[in-house]
């Protein structure tokens, strides 16, 4: 009877332990059905272009795609990036989806070393905005593709730009504003061998036709062949030139709502856009406008003045937040992954420039203790509370063994470090100004050892844990 017992009793554990994981697995299963169910929603397919120099504005632009989509909306990013994009940078890309997983997808289109040869243009304008030019071909699956670049702030719901008829277009953009003088307009226009620029349409915000610009042989081709031909024909807008030559009278002006450029705030230029935008819409474009584009030098991570800089921060510490800051602000103990008891410590307390920082025993000191300042981007300023000052890379050092001491607060790059994590509670401490890690001199424990920056190795000697003070 005993043994009937405990093997009914075995049995009932099985089943419930049985079925309590079914249970768990069917909810798991359902839960990821859902969030990539998106056959009831109208999709987007919207492409950027970027490098890891413009990480943190296109993340930001996305964010702001998201958060001010209808719920009926479902997007598909595809960030095309160069070959040689940071590991780091391409995980962020990928893991934006987890913030809102039953809204979007983001894929990385890799394209490698293309355009890699091509010369910047204006303002700093970099080849990875030539990517767009091969979207017709990079993602063959749609027959229109949403082009959006990174320095956007996005404000409204996107579907009806996209759902814009361009049956009979190649693309569709908001006509140029930095071109409208007379003589420009001409001169511009001689050089792209074009009658004139009356449909000239910035690049930052593009509905392209992918499934007319496909069936049209040689199109795309077109497209690459005018490229060697910028420098010589003095054109200095890269792609933006290319597409507005190659699809000259083939590209469909749209409401300046959709791309309210920065400098249409500086600018009285309704004048300009009278004959596609009627004058009691121009409230809209620049009070309401669907998509600000900061054109140009006047970005709003730079400039705190520029039009609606407040909404573009207020997106940016969301992005801040989840992808770059790795700890909070806060006074710390910067203990060592060599022994529990061996901290950071300004030597002898001191307040000079100069003052090493070395390896001690933990002694609840000022000279032990780091104000952690986050000053965006990443980025940290490690404040020794005993001096106020910065823990600095000796005058900006770039080779291996480089000396790291205490300097007053300057906002150079030297005084400027990730904090990145590497497991267990650790972190690796790097340095702007050269890459290179903070590390213990030789892994060694004694008192006084000096503290100086070395290549990533992955030994204990640079990784440290951050206790609050």
């Amino acid at each position: 009877m005993v043994k009937d017992d405990k093997f009914i009793n075995f049995v009932k554990k099985f089943l419930v332990n049985f079925f309590a994981i079914t249970f768990f697995l069917s909810l798991f299963s359902t839960s990821n059905a859902v969030a990539m169910d998106y056959s009831d929603k109208k999709v987007i397919p919207i492409a950027m272009a970027t490098d890891d120099g413009y990480v943190r504005p296109t993340l930001v632009a996305m964010n702001s795609i998201m958060e001010t989509k209808n719920e009926d909306v479902f997007i598909k990013f595809y960030v095309m990036v160069p070959g040689n994009m940071s590991w780091e940078n391409k995980e962020r890309f990928k893991n934006f989806k987890n913030l809102y997983k039953n809204g979007c997808t983001v894929d990385i289109v890799d394209m490698k070393d293309k355009f890699s040869q091509v010369e910047r243009g204006v303002y700093y304008i970099t080849y990875p905005t030539c990517y767009r030019l091969l979207i017709s071909s990079y993602l063959p699956q749609y027959d229109k593709v949403l082009y959006i670049d990174g320095d956007t702030l996005i404000r409204h719901d996107l579907w009806d730009l996209y759902s814009t008829n361009i049956d009979s277009f190649y693309i569709a953009g908001v006509r140029e504003t930095v071109l409208w003088s007379s003589k420009s307009k001409k001169e511009h226009a001689r050089k792209m061998g074009i009658k004139n620029m009356d449909n000239y349409v910035n690049a930052g915000v593009l509905l392209f036709n992918t499934k007319k610009i496909r069936e049209t042989e040689g199109l795309e081709n077109k497209f690459l062949e005018y490229i060697p031909s910028l420098k010589r024909r003095g054109l200095p807008y890269l792609d933006q030139d290319v597409l507005n030559a190659v699809c000259y009278e083939k590209i469909k002006r749209i409401s300046p709502v959709y791309n309210s450029m920065v400098n249409f705030f500086n600018r009285g230029m309704f004048w300009a856009f009278s004959d596609c935008c009627k004058r009691e819409k121009w409230h809209e474009v620049f009070d309401d406008p669907v998509i600000v584009h900061y054109a140009g030098g006047s970005k709003p991570w730079n400039i705190s003045k520029v039009k609606f800089c407040k909404e573009w921060e207020k997106r940016g510490k969301k992005i801040e937040d989840n992808f770059y800051k790795t700890i909070e602000n806060g006074i710390y103990t910067i203990e060592s992954a060599l022994s529990h008891n061996m901290v950071l410590d300004i030597s002898n307390s001191s307040r000079d420039n100069e003052t090493n920082l070395q390896l001690w025993d933990s002694n609840g000191t000022n000279a032990q203790k780091f104000h952690v300042l986050y000053v965006g981007g990443g980025l940290y300023e490690l404040a020794p509370m005993c001096s106020g000052k910065r823990v600095d890379v000796d005058h900006s050092g770039k080779s291996n063994g480089t000396n790291i001491w205490q300097w007053e607060a300057n906002g150079t790059d030297a005084q400027k470090w990730y904090i990145k994590p590497v497991g267990n509670g650790y972190y690796n401490i790097i340095s702007k100004c050269n890459g290179l890690c903070l590390d213990v001199h030789g892994s060694q424990t004694e008192k006084g050892t000096n503290i100086w920056c070395y290549g990533k190795n992955g030994t204990n000697a640079q990784k440290f844990r951050f206790r609050a003070a």
